[in-house]
């Protein structure tokens, strides 16, 4: 069996200066990187795999994440999603369940993310977005 290879990109999370954990021991609570993997809209639900960035095999990512965008009264907002591999279709999904902002956020300066977020929003933006990695339970 040959083991599918996907671009990623490398996301340094940012968290509270005290240590505050708001997340319940969410993704960005873990580790200190996160991996983004691809990308999906409320309107188009199915996952889009990164165009630009590193080439590594699916089974190698630790803490992948999705950049999900939608949009509220004509406003597109963009956040990250905890991923996981299904295997059954071979692609990234979303992981199951409502997720919320848990205070920590995620960041690179590669123009790649960038280029994905203006093409994704519309909007030239280069800050970090919320990690919505909790869940209550």
């Amino acid at each position: 069996m040959s083991t599918l290879e996907h671009t990623t990109l490398a996301l340094g999370v940012l968290r509270h200066a005290d240590g505050t954990d708001y997340t319940r021991n969410g993704l960005s609570a873990i580790h200190d990187e996160l991996t983004l993997v691809g990308y999906y809209t409320d309107n188009q639900p199915d996952t889009c795999n990164l165009t630009e960035g590193t080439t590594t095999s699916h089974q190698g990512i630790e803490a992948p994440v999705l950049l999900h965008t939608k949009t509220i009264y004509g406003h597109t907002e963009a956040s990250l999603i905890p991923a996981h591999w299904d295997p059954a279709t071979n692609t990234w999904k979303p992981d199951t369940g409502w997720h919320i902002p848990g205070g920590n956020h995620a960041h690179t300066t590669d123009t790649r993310y960038t280029r994905l977020l203006q093409d994704q929003t519309g909007h030239n933006y280069n800050g970090a977005l919320a990690v919505h990695d909790r869940t209550d339970r």
